[in-house]
């Protein structure tokens, strides 16, 4: 069973290789693609709370849901920490989509001044990543609870 699996990481791997100029590549284009995709997701919270687009971001973001499934959930906690490690190839469209989302969350923030809302949305995206990385990596479930609410609260203010 094992070797099948290994034959089968291979295949994938070299087929990935064949397609892509680079293992960078492929991540760069996988990770451009999740994060659009998370984009449109709050895209999409915010469109149904237009009185709170922001705090339904956030709300939206900080559940036991989106902590207990890693594989589905945002990029920006799932790989940042490696992403800093990696290649330019793989970082400029990571820091494309940061730009993005912040401007978003911008846009969603309600402070009067252009450099408030800046200043909003760079804590709102620090903050829940934080968070949520900070949840996922505890072993107390009461603990990892405790930061999600906390920090939604924090931030849905």
């Amino acid at each position: 069973m094992s070797i099948i699996i290994i034959n089968v990481k291979s295949f994938v791997t070299a087929l990935a290789t064949w397609h892509f100029r680079s293992k960078d590549q492929l991540i760069a284009e996988s990770c451009a693609d999740a994060l659009t995709k998370t984009r449109e997701n709050w895209e999409t919270e915010a469109r149904h709370h237009p009185d709170d687009p922001l705090g339904a971001v956030v709300r939206s973001y900080l559940t036991a849901a989106h902590r207990d499934d890693p594989a589905t959930g945002c990029v920006f906690a799932s790989v940042g920490a490696e992403t800093a490690r990696r290649r330019t190839i793989v970082r400029r469209p990571f820091t494309q989509e940061v730009r993005t989302n912040l401007a978003m969350l911008e846009r969603f923030a309600t402070e009067s001044s252009k450099i408030a809302r800046r200043k909003r949305a760079i804590a709102t995206l620090a903050g829940m990543v934080g968070a949520l990385i900070l949840a996922r990596a505890v072993d107390d479930e009461s603990l990892s609870n405790e930061i999600l609410s906390v920090a939604a609260d924090g931030l849905d203010r």
